[in-house]
């Protein structure tokens, strides 16, 4: 290094060096060695010397790139946990709704009928309750009558529902 640039050099301090650097890495708009030396009433040679030295542009391609893979990773983060926190609140709201149509249905409010039982059962999968083994039904007479089943009723033909339907009705008919 010749003498004038070490000269030139000793006009900062290794304090002031590190902070300038640390502005013209952290500085979110690409910054102008000349402009920086123009507000810092330093010789624009001793600045672009100093990046020079001290790798400032590789440094501020690092720090900018791993920047840019925190907010990333930072909104891949917010993004899951919204996402999981809408599925929590659904699964929630569809467990209150099935206490609900359960209550209903053990009190007599509400009779359902076999396509609607399928559906309910389609709803029980979705929320990973029990694939519907067993189903209650409600009579007239406001009792409940419990079949087994071999499959849950969304995975039963249209003959395997009609012979549900009848054994159904003739439990229920049983039942009075």
């Amino acid at each position: 290094m010749t003498e004038s640039k070490q000269k030139s050099l000793s006009l900062v301090s290794p304090g002031e060096a590190q902070a300038i650097m640390l502005e013209y890495v952290t500085s979110e708009r690409q910054p102008n060695l000349d402009t920086m030396a123009r507000n810092l009433d330093l010789p624009p040679q001793l600045l672009k010397e100093l990046a020079k030295q001290g790798d400032w542009e590789n440094e501020r391609k690092a720090y900018h790139t791993a920047q840019t893979q925190e907010v990333l990773e930072q909104t891949s983060r917010n993004r899951a946990k919204a996402n999981f926190n809408t599925l929590l609140k659904s699964v929630q709201l569809q467990g209150k709704v099935l206490d609900k149509v359960m209550t209903d249905i053990e009190t007599g409010a509400y009779h359902p009928t076999i396509g609607e039982f399928i559906k309910l059962s389609e709803t029980i999968d979705a929320v990973g309750k029990d694939k519907g083994s067993s189903v209650g039904f409600v009579g007239n007479n406001n009792k409940v009558v419990n079949i087994s089943l071999s499959k849950p009723l969304n995975e039963c033909s249209l003959e395997e529902l009609v012979e549900i339907q009848q054994n159904v009705k003739g439990e229920m008919l049983a039942e009075e």
